[in-house]
């Protein structure tokens, strides 16, 4: 089976997507935008913002998944790196204090299913 050597490059999108997803303590993607309009929006240049409780260094890291040239996006080797430095410099990267949970829905699922 041969692999498109390309692949590697979108993961790298697909892993930053997730890594804002999981910080963003799981809203979707592309806030405010249409599914059918993301394409269009990526491609004038548009990228996720940086939340308030996420640091300029973390949004660093899944922004550099997201450019526009594929041979500019960071490996993953780079991408464990400089995930492995923030972990260990015990730093705040993700400052809960002034986390917004206003802006999401909570649904009760036991609710829905009784």
């Amino acid at each position: 089976m041969k692999v498109d050597p390309r692949l590697s490059f979108y993961f790298r999108w697909s892993y930053g997507i997730v890594l804002w997803e999981v910080f963003i303590i799981g809203d979707s993607p592309y806030p405010g935008v249409k599914p059918r309009k993301v394409a269009t929006f990526l491609e004038r240049g548009y990228r996720m913002p940086r939340p308030n409780h996420i640091s300029e260094e973390l949004y660093a890291v899944m922004s550099e998944c997201w450019l526009e040239k594929l041979e500019d996006r960071s490996t993953f080797r780079w991408i464990c790196t400089a995930m492995s430095r923030l972990i260990n410099d015990h730093e705040t990267y993700v400052n809960l204090d002034v986390y917004n949970d206003e802006d999401y829905v909570n649904f009760d699922m036991v609710d829905e299913l009784q």
